[in-house]
């Protein structure tokens, strides 16, 4: 990319969404926070600390959804399990258009979207979105 005067003009990455999850003293790396207790140990309350996730992963597995019962989230939209690069693995929302949305073992990084594209007063949702664009994949 370049300006009027031809300069180059750094592109800005697209930000990750960092996630805090947890950490027990075992070693166990959990999403989302809680103190209710290890799944791996038991140890529960204090032992269980705050810790700052990347927001990047890996889609295991996806599955789009063509009914849904809240307006506020019109259909279709694609659901994913993502492993994150510390460890949990977690269900949420792709956050692109079914045709476009990551493929299983896509990277992906966390983000926030409208939940509700043709709506700008929509809320907004944590989702999740290729780590390298599509463009950049098929050359």
């Amino acid at each position: 990319m370049t300006t009027k005067n031809d300069a180059p003009v750094q592109e800005r990455p697209v930000p990750t969404l960092p996630l805090t999850g947890g950490k027990c003293p075992c070693g166990y790396v959990f999403f989302p926070m809680q103190t209710f207790g290890c799944e791996m140990c038991g140890r529960n309350g204090k032992d269980l600390t705050p810790v700052t996730l990347s927001g990047r992963g890996r889609v295991v597995s996806k599955a789009v959804v063509h009914i849904h019962a809240d307006p506020k989230r019109p259909p279709p939209f694609t659901v994913a399990v993502v492993e994150l690069e510390e460890g949990p693995q977690i269900r949420a929302l792709l956050a692109d258009p079914p045709d476009e949305a990551a493929e299983p073992d896509d990277r992906v990084i966390a983000r926030l979207f409208r939940s509700n594209q043709s709506d700008s007063n929509s809320r907004l949702d944590v989702g999740f979105t290729r780590d390298t664009p599509k463009e950049a994949i098929n050359g």
